[in-house]
Protein backbone atom coordinates (compact mmCIF):
# COMPACT_ATOMS: atom_id res chain seq x y z
CA UNK A 1 0.00 0.00 0.00
CA UNK A 2 2.84 2.51 0.78
CA UNK A 3 4.55 1.88 -2.34
CA UNK A 4 1.69 2.63 -4.22
CA UNK A 5 1.11 5.72 -2.38
CA UNK A 6 4.63 6.52 -3.53
CA UNK A 7 4.35 5.57 -6.64
CA UNK A 8 1.35 7.70 -7.56
CA UNK A 9 3.09 10.51 -5.32
CA UNK A 10 6.00 10.23 -7.57
CA UNK A 11 4.42 10.39 -10.95
CA UNK A 12 2.39 13.48 -10.04
CA UNK A 13 5.37 14.90 -8.65
CA UNK A 14 7.14 14.17 -12.72
CA UNK A 15 4.44 15.38 -14.05
CA UNK A 16 4.07 18.54 -12.36
CA UNK A 17 7.47 19.00 -13.25
CA UNK A 18 7.19 18.15 -16.89
CA UNK A 19 4.10 20.92 -16.70
CA UNK A 20 6.23 23.87 -14.98
CA UNK A 21 9.07 23.06 -17.90
CA UNK A 22 6.82 23.22 -20.75
CA UNK A 23 5.53 26.29 -19.00
CA UNK A 24 8.81 28.26 -18.67
CA UNK A 25 9.66 27.08 -22.10
CA UNK A 26 6.08 28.62 -23.79
CA UNK A 27 7.13 31.66 -21.34
CA UNK A 28 10.04 31.90 -23.05
CA UNK A 29 9.18 31.71 -26.53
CA UNK A 30 6.64 34.28 -25.96
CA UNK A 31 9.01 36.70 -24.83
CA UNK A 32 11.45 35.83 -27.57
CA UNK A 33 8.32 36.28 -30.13
CA UNK A 34 7.55 40.11 -28.36
CA UNK A 35 11.17 40.62 -28.26
CA UNK A 36 11.13 40.32 -32.00
CA UNK A 37 7.66 41.59 -32.88
CA UNK A 38 8.92 44.81 -31.16
CA UNK A 39 12.05 44.88 -33.05
CA UNK A 40 9.87 45.03 -36.53
CA UNK A 41 7.34 47.60 -35.02
CA UNK A 42 10.41 50.07 -34.24
CA UNK A 43 11.79 49.17 -37.85
CA UNK A 44 9.02 49.50 -39.56
CA UNK A 45 7.96 52.80 -37.95
CA UNK A 46 11.27 54.28 -38.81
CA UNK A 47 11.25 53.10 -42.34
CA UNK A 48 7.76 54.85 -42.57
CA UNK A 49 9.03 57.89 -40.73
CA UNK A 50 11.95 58.47 -42.94
CA UNK A 51 10.06 57.70 -45.97
CA UNK A 52 6.84 58.70 -45.70
CA UNK A 53 6.26 60.91 -43.01
CA UNK A 54 8.75 63.25 -42.89
CA UNK A 55 8.25 64.06 -46.74
CA UNK A 56 4.34 64.36 -45.92
CA UNK A 57 4.74 66.80 -42.86
CA UNK A 58 7.27 68.71 -45.23
CA UNK A 59 4.66 69.51 -47.91
CA UNK A 60 1.77 69.89 -45.67
CA UNK A 61 3.88 72.45 -43.97
CA UNK A 62 5.18 74.16 -47.07
CA UNK A 63 1.67 74.19 -48.60
CA UNK A 64 -0.22 75.50 -45.39
CA UNK A 65 3.33 78.18 -44.78
CA UNK A 66 1.41 80.53 -46.72
CA UNK A 67 -2.06 81.25 -44.54
CA UNK A 68 0.08 81.90 -41.73
CA UNK A 69 2.07 85.02 -43.46
CA UNK A 70 -1.36 87.06 -44.44
CA UNK A 71 -1.49 90.59 -44.11
CA UNK A 72 -4.61 89.99 -41.91
CA UNK A 73 -5.22 87.65 -38.99
CA UNK A 74 -7.15 84.78 -40.37
CA UNK A 75 -9.59 85.01 -37.37
CA UNK A 76 -10.24 88.62 -38.62
CA UNK A 77 -13.88 88.98 -37.85
CA UNK A 78 -16.64 90.98 -40.13
CA UNK A 79 -19.26 92.66 -37.54
CA UNK A 80 -21.91 94.99 -37.87
CA UNK A 81 -20.34 98.12 -38.54
CA UNK A 82 -20.54 101.09 -36.43
CA UNK A 83 -18.59 104.82 -36.68
CA UNK A 84 -16.45 106.76 -34.62
CA UNK A 85 -15.52 110.14 -35.07
CA UNK A 86 -12.44 111.49 -33.24
CA UNK A 87 -8.28 112.77 -33.99
CA UNK A 88 -5.12 111.50 -34.81
CA UNK A 89 -3.06 109.61 -31.94
CA UNK A 90 -0.50 107.63 -32.59
CA UNK A 91 0.66 106.65 -35.99
CA UNK A 92 2.67 103.76 -36.99
CA UNK A 93 2.87 103.95 -40.55
CA UNK A 94 0.81 104.65 -43.91
CA UNK A 95 -2.21 102.59 -43.69
CA UNK A 96 -2.47 102.54 -39.23
CA UNK A 97 -2.91 104.86 -36.81
CA UNK A 98 -4.56 105.35 -33.33
CA UNK A 99 -7.61 107.08 -33.52
CA UNK A 100 -8.70 109.13 -30.11
CA UNK A 101 -12.12 108.81 -30.31
CA UNK A 102 -15.32 110.85 -28.61
CA UNK A 103 -17.37 108.05 -26.87
CA UNK A 104 -14.71 104.69 -27.57
CA UNK A 105 -11.26 105.66 -26.32
CA UNK A 106 -8.25 105.23 -28.28
CA UNK A 107 -9.25 102.09 -31.42
CA UNK A 108 -6.35 101.12 -33.32
CA UNK A 109 -7.25 101.64 -37.26
CA UNK A 110 -6.21 99.50 -39.56
CA UNK A 111 -7.16 101.09 -43.75
CA UNK A 112 -9.29 98.89 -45.54
CA UNK A 113 -8.19 97.74 -48.94
CA UNK A 114 -5.32 99.98 -49.15
CA UNK A 115 -1.72 98.80 -48.16
CA UNK A 116 1.34 101.17 -48.07
CA UNK A 117 5.17 100.57 -48.33
CA UNK A 118 6.17 98.61 -45.17
CA UNK A 119 9.28 100.01 -42.63
CA UNK A 120 12.57 99.97 -45.07
CA UNK A 121 10.72 99.91 -48.69
CA UNK A 122 10.95 103.52 -50.69
CA UNK A 123 8.72 105.53 -49.62
CA UNK A 124 7.39 104.30 -46.37
CA UNK A 125 8.28 107.36 -44.25
CA UNK A 126 6.47 109.34 -46.91
CA UNK A 127 3.76 107.24 -46.69
CA UNK A 128 3.50 107.52 -43.36
CA UNK A 129 4.55 111.65 -43.06
CA UNK A 130 1.38 112.29 -46.04
CA UNK A 131 -0.87 110.26 -44.49
CA UNK A 132 -0.01 112.45 -41.08
CA UNK A 133 -0.98 115.33 -43.26
CA UNK A 134 -4.09 114.04 -44.34
CA UNK A 135 -5.39 112.97 -40.96
CA UNK A 136 -4.63 116.27 -38.67
CA UNK A 137 -6.47 118.29 -41.42
CA UNK A 138 -10.21 117.59 -39.57
CA UNK A 139 -11.82 115.38 -37.71
CA UNK A 140 -11.49 112.19 -38.31
CA UNK A 141 -14.82 109.76 -38.95
CA UNK A 142 -13.93 105.80 -39.03
CA UNK A 143 -16.14 103.52 -40.34
CA UNK A 144 -15.50 100.19 -39.40
CA UNK A 145 -16.66 97.03 -40.17
CA UNK A 146 -14.01 94.06 -39.35
CA UNK A 147 -11.19 92.99 -36.67
CA UNK A 148 -8.66 91.99 -37.76
CA UNK A 149 -7.71 89.48 -34.93
CA UNK A 150 -4.74 91.58 -34.10
CA UNK A 151 -6.41 94.01 -31.89
CA UNK A 152 -6.95 96.24 -35.06
CA UNK A 153 -10.26 97.46 -36.82
CA UNK A 154 -10.30 97.44 -40.43
CA UNK A 155 -12.04 100.96 -41.41
CA UNK A 156 -12.83 103.31 -44.14
CA UNK A 157 -11.34 106.96 -42.89
CA UNK A 158 -12.73 109.87 -44.16
CA UNK A 159 -11.99 113.42 -43.02
CA UNK A 160 -14.28 116.43 -44.24
CA UNK A 161 -16.14 113.60 -46.59
CA UNK A 162 -13.08 112.85 -48.28
CA UNK A 163 -11.81 109.03 -48.83
CA UNK A 164 -8.67 109.28 -47.06
CA UNK A 165 -7.63 105.25 -47.86
CA UNK A 166 -8.39 106.59 -51.81
CA UNK A 167 -6.29 109.76 -51.50
CA UNK A 168 -3.09 107.79 -50.37
CA UNK A 169 -3.82 105.45 -53.57
CA UNK A 170 -4.52 108.79 -56.10
CA UNK A 171 -0.66 110.05 -54.38
CA UNK A 172 1.14 107.18 -55.10
CA UNK A 173 1.82 106.28 -51.74
CA UNK A 174 -0.46 103.11 -51.19
CA UNK A 175 -1.80 100.29 -53.22
CA UNK A 176 -5.04 99.31 -53.82
CA UNK A 177 -5.20 95.91 -51.83
CA UNK A 178 -7.00 93.87 -54.28
CA UNK A 179 -7.28 90.80 -51.76
CA UNK A 180 -9.91 92.51 -49.64
CA UNK A 181 -11.64 94.24 -52.52
CA UNK A 182 -14.57 91.85 -51.87
CA UNK A 183 -15.25 94.11 -48.66
CA UNK A 184 -15.62 97.28 -50.44
CA UNK A 185 -18.65 98.70 -52.12
CA UNK A 186 -18.75 98.47 -55.68
CA UNK A 187 -18.21 102.36 -56.45
CA UNK A 188 -15.09 101.79 -53.49
CA UNK A 189 -13.81 99.16 -55.51
CA UNK A 190 -13.68 100.48 -59.03
CA UNK A 191 -12.59 104.70 -57.32
CA UNK A 192 -9.54 102.62 -55.45
CA UNK A 193 -8.38 100.44 -58.50
CA UNK A 194 -9.10 103.49 -61.53
CA UNK A 195 -6.90 105.45 -58.85
CA UNK A 196 -4.02 102.97 -58.67
CA UNK A 197 -4.00 102.64 -62.51
CA UNK A 198 -3.67 106.61 -62.79
CA UNK A 199 -0.76 106.90 -60.28
CA UNK A 200 0.78 104.06 -62.60
CA UNK A 201 0.06 105.57 -65.91
CA UNK A 202 1.46 109.40 -64.69
CA UNK A 203 4.33 107.64 -62.33
CA UNK A 204 3.38 109.83 -58.88
CA UNK A 205 4.62 108.86 -55.88
CA UNK A 206 6.57 105.34 -55.73
CA UNK A 207 5.41 104.58 -59.32
CA UNK A 208 7.93 107.02 -60.35
CA UNK A 209 10.44 104.29 -60.12
CA UNK A 210 11.31 102.34 -62.86
CA UNK A 211 11.33 99.33 -60.78
CA UNK A 212 9.00 100.17 -57.82
CA UNK A 213 8.67 98.36 -54.62
CA UNK A 214 7.49 94.94 -54.45
CA UNK A 215 4.04 95.31 -52.72
CA UNK A 216 3.79 95.22 -48.88
CA UNK A 217 2.69 91.59 -48.92
CA UNK A 218 4.85 90.11 -50.72
CA UNK A 219 7.80 92.14 -48.29
CA UNK A 220 5.96 90.65 -45.19
CA UNK A 221 6.09 87.05 -46.87
CA UNK A 222 9.67 87.82 -47.60
CA UNK A 223 10.64 89.15 -44.07
CA UNK A 224 9.09 85.94 -41.68
CA UNK A 225 11.07 84.23 -44.27
CA UNK A 226 13.85 86.11 -43.34
CA UNK A 227 14.58 87.47 -46.72
CA UNK A 228 14.99 91.22 -47.48
CA UNK A 229 12.80 93.25 -49.35
CA UNK A 230 12.98 96.10 -51.19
Amino acid sequence: MSNSIWLTVTSRSRSRSRHYANSCLVTQWQSFFSFILLRLRLLIGQVVNRWFCTPVLLAVAVSIGPCFATAQAADARLYEPWVATGVLGRLFDGDTFDLRSTDRGVIRVRFGAIDAPERGQAYSRKAREHLGELLRAAPITAHCYKDDGRSREICQVTVQGQDVGLQMIEAGLAWHFKRFEHEQTHEAREAYSEAETKARTERVGLWAFSDPPMPPWECRQRLREGLSCR
